[in-house]
């Protein structure tokens, strides 16, 4: 399900800022990015493949966090991958088997709004894979230990589990 269909709209209460997605194709498939807002923020990315969601946290905390998307083939055919993909540096991953080797992503970055979701890439293998990402603005969050943050808990308390657990607890983690 990831982020997006965790999360119905917006999370209640937190501030709304525009972030600008912007990137391009930097090889053949690797997709290198930045999301822009005017305040500092966090990020969040969420992978599903199939019915399995993992989730991580960016440590960075900037108004300009870095994107990246890329897939990393696994035999000579070039169709057996390793999808990764992450805001501010830390990434998910997993695997899939694309339908021909020439295959790549669907990137189609659109202005969003912290905290909404958004999807970032869709891979259509098999399993189908969606990247999507989730910014929060810095002032929604409070940081603990090693640059792990965590939504506020008057925020917290308008999401419901499992989402909640991941907005408060760890940096990476399964839905």
């Amino acid at each position: 399900m990831g982020i997006v269909g965790l999360i119905h709209g917006r999370i209640p209460g937190t501030k709304e800022l525009p972030v600008a997605l912007t990137g391009q194709m930097t090889g053949q498939r690797r997709w290198s990015g930045t999301a822009v807002a005017e305040e500092p923020i966090v990020g969040m990315t969420s992978l599903v493949a199939g019915p399995k969601c993992n989730w991580v946290k960016a440590a960075e905390r900037e108004s300009e966090l870095s994107i990246s998307l890329q897939l990393t083939s696994y035999d000579v055919g070039h169709r057996d991958v390793q999808v990764a993909g992450g805001v501010g540096g830390d990434f998910v991953y997993s695997r899939c088997l694309l339908a021909t080797r020439e295959q790549t992503f669907c990137v189609e970055p659109s202005p969003c709004r912290t905290g909404g979701p958004t999807i970032l890439a869709v891979i259509e293998g098999d399993p189908r894979i969606e990247i999507h990402a989730l910014f929060i603005a810095r002032s929604d969050v409070k940081f603990g230990r090693n640059r792990l943050w965590h939504l506020r808990p008057a925020l917290a308390e308008a999401v419901e589990e499992p989402l909640r657990s991941a907005l408060t607890r760890g940096r990476t983690g399964e839905l």
